[in-house]
């Protein structure tokens, strides 16, 4: 779901931050229900911009509440003062990696067309759950499910636990003219923080994988 303030939050602080455009809610088989925070997630995405944007931020994680009920938070205890430079450890990518970067066209009109077709066409196993575009600001963000069975989100996710399934689905953006998609060695631990090293160790993979996915939506030719 979107809501209009956090929008507008969002278009404000540009850049990455367009990977907060929406607000994510989980269902599992068993009937329960969850949310992200939106405290925790957009100290994270919005940085700087997170004071200007605590009002608007308090006000939606209000109405979630009133909506969907205020339950236990689950995860990590990463300090919120953390959150604007959050990596996992020494060495590993930030949310404003380079690693993030996917592939240059020659304008946003063509980055954009070029991930809605791939989308569209399931390149990779993929499929589109949402798109968020602000053309005026020249910037995109797609919810992208990955279905492949043996490259898809199920063999990670299922090895890390099923209860942060409001993290889903991943996102592939557009800045300007460049198409990127957060290095999956930040994404998911700011997803899953209070994963163990062993536990990170069993996907060690799935940064790479995801990646070469995501490559695929922008266009990127895989080497032989």
């Amino acid at each position: 779901m979107t809501d209009r303030a956090l929008l507008e939050a969002v278009r404000a602080a540009a850049g990455v931050a367009i990977v907060g455009a929406s607000l994510r809610v989980g269902v599992k088989s068993d009937g329960s229900v969850s949310y992200m925070n939106p405290e925790y997630w957009y100290r994270a995405y919005l940085r700087g911009g997170f004071d200007a944007a605590q009002p608007a931020v308090r006000a939606a994680q209000g109405r979630l509440a009133k909506a969907l009920g205020a339950g236990a938070g689950f995860g990590g205890d990463v300090p919120a003062a953390e959150l604007a430079g959050y990596r996992y450890m020494f060495g590993m990518e930030r949310i404003d990696s380079l690693r993030n970067e996917l592939r240059s066209f020659a304008s946003f009109d063509e980055a954009l067309r070029t991930v809605q077709d791939n989308l569209a066409k399931n390149v990779g196993g993929t499929a589109k759950v949402y798109e968020v575009v602000m053309p005026d600001s020249r910037l995109a963000v797609f919810g992208v499910a990955l279905n492949d069975p043996e490259h898809g989100e199920a063999w990670w996710a299922g090895k890390i636990g099923p209860d942060h399934v409001a993290a889903l689905p991943y996102e592939i953006y557009i800045v300007g003219n460049t198409v990127s998609a957060l290095y999956a060695r930040y994404r998911i631990a700011l997803s899953w923080p209070a994963l163990g090293m062993g536990q990170f160790m069993g996907i060690v993979r799935a940064p790479d994988v995801i990646h070469a996915t995501m490559g695929r939506l922008a266009g990127v030719v895989a080497a032989p």
